[in-house]
């Protein structure tokens, strides 16, 4: 501990651009290195701290993903954060939001997360693709639905569904419908959950999404159960 401790006062006494100069080293050396080039988190860290955005993005996503994959989703995000303070167009900044907020929500930041998926829908927007605005919409949706943000969750799918009008057969569009029918079950109105989830489950059918179809299929089990349609129900969560 003494030694850590000692180690941490030296690289505090370090001025910014010897700091910057030893993390570029380090990261030069654990690249050259067979061994050690596989480290995705550990040359995310010396990357940033060398100040390298092309390395940074080379390394942080790559970080991201695995510590996701070990269910590290704060370490996750923070990686995210990492390759999202070099990211250049608004396509990878939107693609990497969208990536950002799932990381977040699974480690508990719910309001970070609703934040990065509407600021990913309007980056997509920008930069003309509908159907990602409306995939990221649906999801902001969905994470203020599980937050009580009703009314916002309300306003985020109804902007999806705008999006998704004219492409009623795009996976994008089954995604937004079989979200608007979990809301609808989740306000009380098993009913319209019940139509909206069988015509999107249709959809789902027809188009081969299995996604989809196991989305709906819980989603029309569920709305017919509470419309007291029990053993139909049943049937369609087994």
């Amino acid at each position: 501990l003494l030694l850590v401790a000692h180690a941490g006062a030296q690289l505090q006494a370090l001025t910014p651009t010897r700091t910057m100069s030893l993390h570029r080293l380090v990261l030069q050396s654990l690249v050259a290195n067979e061994s050690t080039r596989h480290s995705a988190a550990r040359l995310a860290l010396h990357a940033a701290g060398a100040a390298d955005a092309e390395a940074v993005l080379r390394w942080a996503p790559r970080a991201a993903r695995e510590a996701a994959a070990r269910g590290a989703h704060r370490q996750a995000a923070e990686h995210w954060l990492s390759a999202l303070q070099n990211a250049g167009g608004a396509t990878e900044r939107a693609r990497m939001l969208d990536a950002y907020a799932v990381s977040a929500h699974w480690s508990g930041q719910m309001d970070r997360a609703i934040t990065a998926r509407r600021d990913a829908a309007q980056l997509w927007r920008e930069a003309g693709q509908a159907e990602a605005a409306a995939v990221s919409l649906a999801d902001q949706a969905t994470l203020c639905t599980l937050s009580g943000q009703r009314a916002q969750a309300q306003a985020a799918v109804d902007a999806a569904r705008s999006l998704v009008a004219a492409q009623a057969d795009a996976s994008a569009a089954r995604k937004v419908h079989g979200v608007a029918a979990w809301l609808r079950l989740a306000d009380g109105d098993a009913a319209e959950a019940a139509t909206l989830a069988g015509q999107v489950l249709a959809a789902a059918q027809r188009a081969g999404d299995t996604d989809a179809v196991i989305d709906n299929l819980k989603i029309l089990g569920s709305a017919l159960m509470v419309l007291d349609r029990v053993a139909e129900g049943a049937e369609h969560l087994e």
